[in-house]
């Protein structure tokens, strides 16, 4: 996912419709037209927007550890600041 790992995309769009757009464009790349999609804890809520936007692309969908509805208010504040030192180490 863009701004993971070693990815230079730290100033893109970073939604969860993003993720699920660039699911959809890695399976348009290599011409895979319908697929299993398997989400683990934030890949939840990307395979679910996937499964969402495209139903047509996909034949299954496993969910591990990830929840279906968004965060708390408290929870996002959480992950936000989170995400701010992670940043701030970069």
């Amino acid at each position: 996912m863009r701004g993971f790992g070693e990815s230079g995309a730290k100033e893109s769009d970073h939604s969860i419709i993003a993720y699920a757009k660039d699911i959809a464009a890695l399976l348009t790349r290599l011409k895979i037209e319908k697929a299993i999609l398997a989400g683990h804890s934030m890949g939840g809520y990307v395979a679910l927007a996937f499964a969402r936007e495209f139903p047509e692309r996909v034949s299954g969908l496993v969910m591990v550890s990830t929840q279906t509805v968004a965060d708390t208010p408290e929870n996002k504040a959480t992950r936000l600041a989170t995400a701010k030192q992670v940043m701030e180490k970069a």
